[in-house]
């Protein structure tokens, strides 16, 4: 079977041993956290095409050089890229797709509308994650600071933007 990773030189397939029972169609992540490189491996039925193409999106910010955006930007920072996929992965909603973008100070954005709400959430440098609701095209609240990105988290976070 066929994976698609990532390494330091770009994305590239990899082959993947197929165990009993497994999936026969497995979306392969690699990692690179200075210098140990690890895998995360997702079953390709319970992931979308546009997810695959977000995470794709998210690795490329990695080729970003510096000064990106003309101001200094650093590219995005190795835990925000890993911090963005892991938020990516667990979305539970097949017609939400984020906007992906890259944040001056190495940071990660995902944003999402549906009518005149919106949802932003960024991926900092040094490893939080912050959020912030939209409604009307004006912030709604202060925003906050999420402990962690688990599956239930993000379907919360998102229920909040379907919510009538």
């Amino acid at each position: 079977m066929i994976a698609m990773g990532s390494s330091i030189s770009g994305t590239e397939y990899v082959p993947v041993r197929k165990e009993e029972g497994q999936d026969t169609k497995v979306f392969h992540q690699h990692v690179l956290e200075g210098s140990t490189q690890g895998a995360t491996v997702f079953k390709a039925d319970q992931i979308s095409f546009w997810q695959v193409e977000g995470v794709k999106k998210i690795l490329g910010f990695k080729n970003l050089s510096k000064n990106w955006d003309s101001y200094g930007s650093q590219p995005p920072a190795q835990v925000a890229i890993k911090n963005a996929i892991e938020f990516l992965m667990a979305v539970p909603f097949e017609k939400l797709q984020p906007r992906i973008l890259p944040v001056a100070g190495g940071s990660v954005s995902l944003e999402w509308r549906r009518g005149n709400r919106g949802l932003q959430i960024e991926f900092l440098s040094e490893g939080s994650i912050e959020y912030l609701f939209i409604e009307g095209g004006e912030p709604k609240g202060k925003g906050g600071v999420l402990p962690y990105s688990s599956p239930l988290v993000v379907k919360t976070m998102l229920s909040c933007l379907l919510a009538k």
